[in-house]
């Protein structure tokens, strides 16, 4: 099975310990000390690479001369999670022959004492009993899990270990055997020395919590090793070292050109102001092996592949991708983006904020999940606590430009809410200002009634004023059908230049003064309508700019071609889809080739990805020669 010959986040294995380079000196040591001593503590900041010297360096050269068990207790969870003791246990269960049985299983069927880790490591070292120098390193990684878990499973698990470290016998073996001297050729064995060995590793802002342990293991902070970032000639290994292997990876052998090796050397020790993180080196090498990768498939096989300057990608593109990957893990991705972008980052730098101002931000479990991504790092404060900050200079910038472009969303969502909410105050007024249009003509009505009356009354009471009024309601008839058809001259140029809201207002004048009349009327509800029509047409190119930005240029192109049969701004929309087709043919081309290319060889979702873009660009040359050349027969 192919291996990359770089990790990345995750910790190197046993099987990647030929391309662990480095760490010959800590491998030296440590293992020199393990040999001589019964209990290390081995710590060093998240992101040094505690798990990867112990899995991929030091332990496979123990492996020959112990049985070594590797022991990781995860994060203590209600539901799932057993105890410590238990998944010791279970461990030990695994790896010793079941069908042999030992005076310990005599000892279990005529007593009742409780099984300790003491009966189950001594089970298996009697199993192994023609082994001559049969012993134990118990390997506790990421030790600091431990105290997640109730403090009872913790007292349990401190007790038991006392009792298997020191080879304490446990009462009721010691009772059994003072009962059987019979039996006594079978049980000096159980005197015999376990020949344990106990390695602890933890992360050095929880190395004060060993304290609780202290008063059953006084001698677990004895021996330690503290692990250090890498130096840069270090780094210089680690980067060159895994390219050249001939070994079966998913990449050919490859090297870089020196220029290339300092800049990343420069890259990630702040110009050689400070040591470097495993875990940051491991995620650039990483992407540059996938650049090695794609150079291979260009490259003939008698070629050297070599890796220049040129070649490397941008850092801030590879720390951004990691940054958003590690938001990505958590529950609430938006709540720990603004904690990230607009906390931790001050006049662009990074800063350190206690956990307690954290968790006004975010809850205890994003903060754990940044952390075990190795996205921020947590060191032990003076008050007690732990305060959290990102793990590397290198994440500001990609961070900055994260938080830039989420702003910008935010203000583009802000404006389109604010338009929607000016349409929805506009309608609202024009429907008040409708319904106070008709109260005003009832008004009217009523007036010209009370007059109408009058006018009867008054030919009633005079014959003599007949003739009189009949010439004053001419007069007024005739001024008013004037100023009625001035209304509607005036109300249809403005119709004419598109400015609905005022010649709506001309037309009601002229409704008021001759409401019988329905060309007003009509008017009104055409401009009401081409009001709705314009103010639906810019709500649409405003949805399908937001559809472009987040790159559904499908979405955007259906309701392109929709708007476009409005027949409103028929330049405006012609230009919004030709910038469609544009973008959309790009977009899809790109990842195409991104698709069908090392490392993702996804052909199939390459051919989906290529004919997407030639609907937007049929007659494109590039995407027409791409499609010539690697899928000659699709139609």
């Amino acid at each position: 099975m192919s291996i990359r010959r770089y990790p990345g986040v995750s910790p190197f294995t046993e099987q990647q310990k030929n391309i662990f380079f480095g760490r010959d000196n800590d491998i030296k040591k440590l293992q020199k000390l393990i040999s001589l001593r019964n209990q290390i503590l081995i710590y060093a900041k998240s992101g040094i690479g505690k798990t990867s010297l112990l899995n991929a360096g030091v332990l496979p050269k123990l492996e020959k001369d112990y049985t070594i068990l590797k022991i990781r207790f995860y994060a203590y969870n209600n539901e799932k999670s057993i105890s410590p003791v238990e998944e010791i246990t279970n461990i030990v269960k695994n790896i010793s022959d079941k069908n042999t049985t030992t005076i310990l299983n005599k000892i279990a069927d005529q007593t009742d004492y409780k099984k300790t880790l003491w009966h189950y490591f001594k089970q298996l070292n009697l199993r192994n009993k023609n082994s001559d120098d049969f012993k134990f390193i118990i390997v506790f990684d990421q030790f600091e899990e431990l105290f997640s878990y109730p403090q009872e499973q913790i007292q349990e698990f401190k007790e038991q270990l006392q009792q298997l470290i020191n080879d304490n016998l446990p009462t009721e073996v010691k009772q059994f055997i003072a009962d059987n001297p019979d039996l006594e050729d079978e049980t000096d064995i159980l005197f015999d020395d376990l020949k344990t060995k106990t390695v602890f590793a933890i992360r050095s802002d929880r190395l004060s919590l060993i304290n609780k342990l202290t008063d059953k293991l006084p001698n677990i902070q004895k021996n330690f090793y503290e692990l250090k970032p890498l130096e840069n000639q270090q780094a210089r290994q680690a980067i060159i070292k895994p390219a050249s292997d001939s070994g079966n990876f998913e990449t050919p052998p490859f090297v870089f050109k020196t220029q290339a090796i300092e800049k990343i050397i420069d890259a990630l020790s702040n110009n050689q102001k400070q040591n470097i993180e495993t875990t940051q080196l491991q995620i650039i090498c990483q992407r540059i092996e996938d650049i090695a990768q794609e150079k291979a498939t260009h490259t003939l096989k008698t070629d050297n592949i070599e890796i220049t300057e040129a070649d490397l990608p941008k850092f801030e593109d590879i720390f951004f991708n990691f940054y958003e990957n590690s938001v990505a893990k958590t529950k609430n991705k938006a709540e720990t983006q603004k904690f990230i972008e607009d906390q931790l980052i001050r006049n662009n730098q990074r800063i350190s904020l206690d956990e307690i101002i954290c968790h006004d931000y975010v809850n205890k479990e994003a903060l754990k999940t940044l952390t075990d991504t190795h996205l921020l790092r947590a060191e032990r404060n003076s008050t007690g606590g732990f305060s959290y900050e990102l793990s590397h200079d290198t994440l500001i910038e990609p961070i900055l430009i994260s938080r830039k472009k989420r702003i910008e969303k935010e203000e583009e969502e802000e404006q389109l809410r604010i338009r929607n909410e000016e349409l929805r105050i506009a309608k609202e007024k024009a429907e008040k200002e409708r319904i106070e249009r008709n109260k005003e003509r009832k008004r009217q009505r009523t007036i010209i009634i009370i007059v109408s009356i009058a006018a009867v009354v008054s030919i009633l009471f005079g014959v003599f004023g007949f003739v009189n009024m009949q010439k004053a309601e001419k007069t007024l008839k005739q001024l008013t059908e004037s100023q009625f058809n001035k209304y509607i001259e005036d109300a249809n140029r403005l119709k004419d230049q598109a400015k609905y809201e005022e010649a709506i207002e001309k037309y009601n004048e002229a409704q008021n003064l001759i409401p019988d009349i329905s060309i007003s009327k009509d008017s009104i509800i055409i401009c009401l309508q081409k009001l709705e029509f314009k103010d639906r047409f810019n709500n649409n190119i405003i949805i399908i700019d937001s559809l472009i930005n987040i790159d559904k240029f499908e979405e955007a192109i259906l309701l392109a071609n929709t708007t476009s049969k409005m027949d409103y701004n028929n330049d405006k929309i012609n230009e919004k889809i030709k910038t469609i087709k544009d973008k959309g043919s790009i977009f899809y081309y790109t990842n195409a080739k991104q698709m069908y290319y090392p490392p993702n060889n996804e052909k199939e979702i390459a051919k989906e990805y290529l004919n997407k873009a030639l609907d937007f660009a049929p007659n494109n040359k590039n995407i027409l020669e791409f499609k010539e050349t690697y899928f000659p027969n699709n139609n």
